[in-house]
């Protein structure tokens, strides 16, 4: 299972339509549908982040979603078949980064792979400073580009991406 932040609204259906592409003959249904025992489940939830404003959850045993690397399979077919815009967790393609600071991310913007940083990001917050709401929301930062290319992505040390590793 894997989530990925989509850079635009997107409907039910286009996402089954993308699933299907990828896991030809599969089952697939929303996660709160009455369906049961289907091979692919997925779901859509609203984001508090205007340029960011959906997160895509999807559930499935079956390749090449299952896979560890999934989330990059399936934010490459949102962007060739939707163009879509994706943010996903570091899916374990670099190692050496602080297990616990949940900011780290892989970017897919306009077709090309990115590490990059989402703290301050809306769809981490809203930040809180005591009982005040902190105001300043910042954009995504693209740190490095890296290549992920199918169909055995490349890994890399948190060093190779500007990172300070984890000691």
């Amino acid at each position: 299972m894997f989530e990925l932040i989509a850079s635009d609204n997107v409907l039910p259906d286009q996402i089954a339509t993308v699933i299907a592409d990828l896991c030809p003959g599969l089952t697939i249904a929303l996660l709160d549908s009455d369906t049961e025992n289907a091979d692919v489940y997925f779901s859509l939830t609203k984001t508090d982040d205007v340029d960011w404003p959906v997160l895509i959850y999807i559930s499935t045993l079956h390749p090449p979603l299952s896979f560890d690397t999934g989330a990059v399979t399936f934010a490459e077919a949102l962007h060739e078949k939707l163009k879509l815009d994706c943010i996903t967790d570091t899916c374990g393609l670099v190692f050496g980064l602080d297990p616990h600071d949940p900011y780290w991310a892989l970017a897919h913007i306009n077709g090309q792979w990115h590490f990059a940083s989402t703290c301050g990001m809306a769809i981490d917050g809203p930040y809180m400073d005591g009982e005040t709401e902190v105001a300043e929301i910042c954009k995504i930062k693209l740190l490095s580009e890296i290549d992920l290319t199918s169909p055995r992505p490349k890994m890399y040390s948190a060093e190779s991406v500007g990172v300070k590793p984890q000691s």
